[in-house]
């Protein structure tokens, strides 16, 4: 009997052993899955901010070229009505003197 007692508790703790290695296996396995998921979803986002980031930029270099060109606009207008306000000014003086 004793040795039944002893094969059965050797039985059980080789039981025990193999069953706590393959949750344990299973379990590295779940979460290795998982962080290759995880990082896969990662990479997506990063590459999706990116490539919104990169259109922004677009969007705001051709809005402060716009931006520019709407200065040089303003400011030539600017310079020619400065000309044409010189010239009615001249023409002013001249005839008062």
């Amino acid at each position: 009997m004793a040795r039944v007692k002893c094969d059965s508790g050797a039985y059980l703790e080789r039981l025990l052993r193999t069953n706590t290695m393959r949750v344990a296996f299973d379990l590295e396995q779940r979460v290795e899955v998982s962080r290759r998921r995880l990082e896969s979803e990662l990479r997506f986002l990063l590459r999706q901010i990116t490539s919104a980031a990169e259109r922004a930029l677009q969007r705001a270099r051709v809005r402060r070229q716009a931006g520019q060109e709407a200065v040089a606009s303003g400011l030539a207008a600017i310079a020619a009505l400065r000309e044409r306000l010189d010239r009615v000014a001249v023409r002013a003086f001249s005839m008062e003197g």
